[in-house]
Order: C-alpha cells, then structure tokens, then sequence
C-alpha cells in the first residue's frame, strides 16, 4: 500500500509555500556551484575539465543530501505534515515500503524504459545498427553483424570515465531526486489539491529554470557567445529540460517511485536529443528512419497509459 501523502488535518502547507519552497530547493541545488571558484562558471573554467567534474560532482551531492534529507523533512515536519523526520523522507518515494511494492517496482523500471524505448526507436536504431555500419569498416571488420568489439569500445569511452559517472549516475541520480522527489513531495503535501496534469506540467518550470545559468557560463566564456546565440541556446536547454521534466514527473507519479525517472533520465542522456532529419544517411537508411520516428510517436501514444499503470501509483 502507498505511503500516506499528507494528513488532510493537520497540513498547514499552502501551495504558495510549496511553490516558494520548491524555489528555494532549486536555488541552492544550483546556488552550490557557485560557492567555489573552481566550479563557479568563468573563462577559465571548463564544465568537462576533469578535476571541475569531479569537484562539481562532490558539491551536487552535497547540495542532493541538504535537500532531500534537511530542507524538505524539516518543512514537512515543521508544517504538521508529517509527525517525523523518517516520514518526511520517506514521502519523497525513495525507497519501496513493502516486498510486493519493490518487486513491482523493478517491473516498473523495466515498463518505463522500454516506453521510452518504442518512442525512441529511430535514434535506437540509428545508434545501434547505422552508427556500427560505418564503425565496421574503421575497425576493419567490413560488411556484416553489428560487431561486439564496437559495442564494447563505445560502453567503454562512454561510461568507465569522469564523464560517464556525471552523465549517467551523479547527475540523473541528483535531478530526480531533487527536481521529481523533493519538489513533488512539497506540492503533493500542500493543500493543492493540483491534479495530476497540473503537477506534471507546473513543477517541471523549476527544472528547467535551473538549467538557465548555463548561460553563465557561455557569457564568461574566453570568447564569450554573442548575445543572441546566448539567449536561444538558453531558451532551446529551458524548453528541452523542461519537456523532458514532463515525462519524469509523469513517470514519477504514474509509478509512485523516483527510480523509474532516474533510469528512464541516464537512458535519455545515453541517447542524447532526438534527431527528427535523417543526416549523413543513405536513401534506404532515410526512408527506414523516418517511419521509425512516426512508428515511435504512435505507439507510444497507444502504450503510454497501459505501460504506466501500476499498483505503486500517486496519481
């Protein structure tokens, strides 16, 4: 069974706090980077520089921890939502409360990777079958089977660095926890009463609003971006993160846990943004492409609500 979300009696939380709550969380998620002048955004620091990765690494999981187990157990308990500190924490669907639930669940990680999967079916199979065609005859193995020496050389150079430990683990790890957990667990605990398409569609705004100071960084660049590459890039990285926010917190709530967007965002970030031209392909590669794409968006139209229905569910 669900944990209880709030107590109707004695929540004492508006949606206005939750939303200025939410604001504050957000804040000091990004307000951390720029505690420390080696990851503090300027021309002589680089995002992708190792030493700046692993430092802002650290401090991200800092910033993760005060959120999810200080700032919002202390407002939900300080509130009268929740008696305890261990509830309060619990609410933000970090962990399954019962066997049946953490088995359903691991279906659930399953059911929503593979939704993602049929909507991303053209760029699976351009990076899983197109990419290879060519990689083949750089590694001198010519026409045939996808080669396992490709594959393996790619899980390597993608995963078993800096790089790959913020792509894939730190940084979905930390945003879902932040951005679906924390955030939801402070709206679905007011006095709402949103629904299920308000929750989906308003709180994600925190999310991409972080990733507005990304334009920090292109200003203090050692030759800084003009402004209107600025804006529009920054404008593109809100729209995208934001759409992308949609998704996980549809997930979050149809399936009741955290653990599902956490996947479904390192899967996402595996595959990069969807590519709706088919570039650099032959005639034959184009036309497959291209019906891949309308194939993904139908069916995981038909499929969207039937994969993510669960036992575990909030909404």
């Amino acid at each position: 069974m669900p944990l209880p979300l709030q107590t109707e009696d004695s929540t004492t939380l508006s949606v206005a706090q939750a939303a200025l709550y939410s604001l504050l969380v957000t804040i000091v998620y990004v307000g951390i980077f720029y505690l420390h002048p080696k990851t503090r955004p300027s021309a002589t620091v680089k995002r992708d520089d190792p030493a700046v990765v692993r430092l802002r690494m650290t401090l991200i999981t800092i910033a993760t921890a005060i959120i999810v187990f200080g700032i919002v157990p202390t407002v939900l308990v300080s509130t009268g939502v929740y008696g305890s500190w261990l509830w309060a924490v619990l609410a933000q669907k970090l962990v399954w409360n019962s066997f049946d639930a953490f088995a359903q669940g691991l279906l659930d990680i399953l059911k929503a990777l593979a939704l993602t999967a049929i909507l991303f079916v053209a760029p699976l199979t351009d990076s899983f079958y197109f990419k290879y065609q060519e990689k083949r005859d750089t590694l001198g193995y010519g026409p045939g089977a996808v080669t396992w020496p490709a594959f393996k050389q790619d899980i390597r150079m993608e995963l078993f660095n800096v790089w790959g430990l913020r792509n894939y683990l730190v940084g979905p790890l930390s945003e879902e926890l932040v951005f679906r957990s924390a955030i939801l667990a402070l709206f679905l605990s007011s006095s709402s009463g949103l629904s299920l398409m308000q929750l989906v569609f308003l709180t994600p705004l925190y999310f991409g609003v972080a990733h507005v100071h990304h334009a920090v960084e292109l200003y203090r660049a050692v030759d800084p971006y003009p402004a209107v590459f600025i804006f529009f890039t920054t404008l593109f990285q809100f729209a995208f993160t934001t759409i992308f926010g949609w998704y996980a917190a549809f997930l979050f709530l149809r399936f009741g846990s955290v653990w599902p967007p956490v996947f479904v965002h390192a899967f996402c970030n595996a595959l990069g943004p969807p590519s709706f031209v088919a570039v650099g392909k032959n005639s034959t590669q184009t036309l497959v492409y291209r019906l891949l794409l309308v194939v993904g968006i139908v069916g995981f139209s038909f499929s969207l609500q039937v994969l993510t229905d669960s036992p575990n569910r909030i909404l």
